[in-house]
């Protein structure tokens, strides 16, 4: 995906699905990926910290 690109995935099927996502350390996305790990487990993040890190990690959930 070119930077700034815009794209998705949607299941159309009707029937359950499942997404992996693979993201390898040393890339630009490792904060996102650790930043996730750790906020899961605590639970820590509130909304304001949320849409920072989302805008940070160009990353919109529709």
């Amino acid at each position: 995906m070119p930077e700034g690109g815009v794209h998705g995935f949607r299941n159309e099927s009707g029937e359950p699905a499942s997404m992996l996502l693979l993201f390898t350390r040393g890339g630009p996305r490792e904060d996102y990926v650790e930043t996730i790990a750790d906020a899961a487990r605590r639970e820590s993040m509130d909304e304001a910290d949320r849409t920072e890190f989302f805008l940070r990690h160009d990353t919109f959930w529709v």
